[in-house]
């Protein structure tokens, strides 16, 4: 059998006008990877009156991208605002009137409002009836084209629409190993782990957590279902899998539904690819089965391949993707890596003809890439590689096929493109070299999860790392909902939905949810515990958002008192404590003990590694605190120091990156030949503060009138 076989065939499928109307976004799938055709139109118009050939126009559509349809603008701007980073739209906008108004907003004015958003890649305009274009099959409105520069063209109908809709969507859409992928900028198949590193830990902690929690349950597979179901809830094709999926999948066929070609494989790669961590634990039913099943049959693999072995893998890359594939480049895979033994099957996959050696058609988009990879394999060198033969219990037997686990890395050793046959051959080994940090880290979580089960620290982390406060406000409240009302975690997701809303700034939503979990704790428990010291925690770090240090050092010390029952001196929870607090005495002026606190937390966390570790906050405190003394040459190292520790072991758009940007900027405005770089700093700190939509007013009033002073000091110096 060809491997060809397990490509997808497409075929059209009835396109009902009706059943997608103004569907609620909390109707939608949540992982909406691929293409998006955003269909505006009209209510009285296509609802009705699509002709056949605009049916199959549709259906065809259909096959290719997910189509949302929406009556009115207002409605299909909400749903491009809430959009993720990763989805790539096509709107398709049609009128009766080109010169109509929509809730007293001009047409143009929507045009180039929708235009500025990255998600939104092409627009089309389809104006039925309009005398002005009647005669013309394609008409470019030259003033609108300079302002909306995202505009394909306007059409008379879906006829003669057709051919542009399909030129883009075929732009975002191309074949590979099997399953219909989108060209995103964040979609790929392979990541540079030094310049994702945090990403890449995030990834390993994330599934460690779900590991701990209950993936295997009738909740987690009803909502993998219907996330499927919601982005195939009107194929006929589709449904059909799902429902045998339902009916007959155990644990122990993870890996031979993975290699069917079905809606199960495309999903799942599709959505580990844009790199949403929620992909995660909506999908968890089924990735933590198939991560389970690759490594019991890893220790098969092993004693059947005692030396070193090669895998190939044939693909159509992006040219951005293999231009980044340096030598030494150390990188990891986003979803599950499918390899052969085979050279012939991944040169089959990549669609190169196996008695030339050269891709076998000219693909209509010439930035992909041929690629052959061959991949070295060693046990010896990389002892905690997860890589099984499945041949076995794949549906597909004759592919010879190896899968790698979800993040696996491999050191890039070799590269060379040969122009004659077209195909760029890439060479990589099985890596080791992060595997210390990837320990470190499990163990991280590991002690996390003493104190703590895995679906708690789930939501902790979405609210916390992610900085996706309302997905988790929605996730603990649908904890709540299903939970008991005497259930022993209630008060714990009372404390996490408080932290959310804080987060958001809704502070008094916060407040009222903390009051309710210490309540709940003091009543349950004979004295305070470790939850109740977290809360507490959780509560202070409010305090101090809303400029109340005085109020948040008095929780820190409550929470310390709780601590030192139950934890040495040099626990990290304590250290956590104490970086905090020292921060807060620093604003009240308190300089000597902050500095004793920073001096006893240093300590114990020297050489340590967490991904929420205070080392960060231990060197602010300290720059803060030569600040206070005079000594500024001090004051900035260590703020650098604390800047690049931040930038190394999370986003740099996090919110905390921000504040420490402000105080180097405030500590460079000192010196007047310092300017220049007081204004780089400070322009970061807003730029950072106004992506983020810091809910503290305060601190982007502050930016922006430090950058105006800036900019004003600048120009009476030139």
């Amino acid at each position: 059998m060809l491997p060809t076989t397990r490509r997808r065939q497409f075929q059209p499928t009835p396109f009902d006008a009706r059943k997608r109307v103004n569907v609620p976004l909390r109707r939608l799938p949540k992982i909406r990877s691929g293409t998006t055709l955003l269909s505006i139109e009209e209510l009285k118009s296509s609802l009705s009156l699509l002709d056949e050939g605009e049916r199959i126009c549709l259906t065809n559509a259909d096959d290719h991208c997910n189509i949302i349809r929406y009556t009115n603008l207002s409605k299909s701007m909400k749903y491009i605002r809430q959009a993720r980073s990763y989805e790539r739209i096509i709107v398709l906008v049609e009128l009766t009137d080109f010169r109509r108004k929509d809730n007293k907003k001009p047409i143009h004015d929507f045009l180039h409002q929708i235009n500025q958003y990255l998600q939104v890649s092409s627009i089309i305009l389809v104006c039925r009836n309009d005398r002005a274009y009647s005669s013309d099959e394609k008409y470019l409105d030259m003033p609108m084209k300079i302002n909306c520069e995202k505009l394909v063209g306007i059409y008379n109908d879906y006829r003669s629409a057709s051919a542009a809709l399909q030129k883009v969507i075929d732009e975002g859409t191309y074949s590979e190993d099997g399953s219909l992928t989108t060209v995103n900028p964040k979609e790929k198949s392979l990541k540079n782990v030094h310049q994702n590193f945090i990403e890449h830990l995030c990834t390993r902690a994330y599934r460690s957590i779900l590991m701990a929690m209950p993936y295997n349950s009738l909740e987690a597979k009803r909502q993998m279902l219907n996330e499927i179901r919601s982005r195939y809830r009107y194929g006929l094709n589709e449904p059909a899998n799902i429902n045998l999926f339902n009916r007959t999948y155990d644990s122990q066929d993870a890996i031979n539904w993975y290699t069917r070609s079905d809606c199960v494989y495309k999903i799942i790669n599709e959505a580990l690819r844009i790199e949403d961590i929620r992909a995660l634990y909506i999908y968890r039913y089924f990735i933590m089965d198939l991560c389970e099943c690759l490594k019991k049959m890893t220790v098969e693999t092993r004693k059947k391949f005692n030396t070193s072995f090669v895998c190939y893998r044939g693909s159509r890359m992006k040219l951005e993707e293999v231009q980044n594939l340096c030598i030494d480049t150390l990188v990891s895979t986003n979803g599950f890596w499918s390899t052969s033994r085979d050279l012939d099957v991944a040169m089959a996959f990549a669609g190169i003809d196996s008695n030339t050696g050269m891709f076998s058609n000219e693909h209509p988009i010439d930035t992909l890439q041929t690629t052959i990879f061959e991949i070295h394999v060693n046990f010896d060198r990389s002892p905690n590689l997860i890589v099984a033969d499945i041949n076995d219990l794949s549906a597909f037997p004759s592919e010879n096929e190896f899968l790698f686990d979800l993040g696996t890395t491999f050191i890039v050793t070799g590269k060379i493109y040969d122009e004659q046959k077209r195909v760029w051959n890439i060479q990589l080994n099985s890596s080791s070299e992060i595997d210390t940090f990837d320990q470190d880290y499990d163990s991280y979580v590991s002690h996390r999860l003493l104190h703590s089960n895995g679906s708690m620290l789930y939501g902790n982390l979405l609210a916390g790392a992610l900085g996706e406060h309302q997905e988790a406000v929605e996730y603990f409240q649908n904890l709540l909902r299903f939970l008991p009302v005497d259930d022993e975690n209630r008060p714990n997701i009372h404390s996490e939905l408080g932290r959310a809303y804080g987060l958001m700034g809704k502070y008094d939503e916060a407040k009222r949810y903390f009051r309710i979990a210490l309540k709940s704790l003091n009543n349950n428990q004979p004295k305070p515990n470790f939850d109740y010291a977290s809360t507490l925690f959780n509560l202070g770090m409010l305090y101090s958002e809303l400029r109340d240090p005085l109020r948040a050092i008095r929780c820190y010390r409550r929470v310390l008192t709780v601590y030192h029952s139950f934890f040495p001196e040099n626990h990290m929870e304590v250290t956590k404590v104490l970086s905090r607090l020292a921060i807060d005495l620093c604003k009240i002026g308190q300089y000597q003990e902050a500095s004793d606190l920073v001096t006893k937390a240093e300590t114990p966390i020297s050489g340590e590694v967490f991904l929420t570790n205070p080392q960060t906050q231990l060197f602010f405190t300290r720059g803060l605190l030569y600040k206070a003394s005079g000594n500024w040459i001090q004051a900035l190292q260590y703020l650098h120091q604390a800047l690049e520790f931040r930038e190394k072991w999370s986003h740099k758009s996090h919110r905390f990156t921000a504040v420490i940007c402000y105080e180097i900027a405030l500590l460079y405005a000192e010196q007047d030949d310092q300017i220049e770089l007081a204004l780089l700093y400070a322009q970061r700190s807003l730029d950072i503060r106004c992506v983020r939509k810091s809910p503290n007013k305060i601190d982007e009033q502050e930016s922006v009138e430090l950058v105006n002073q800036l900019l004003q000091r600048n120009r009476s110096n030139l």
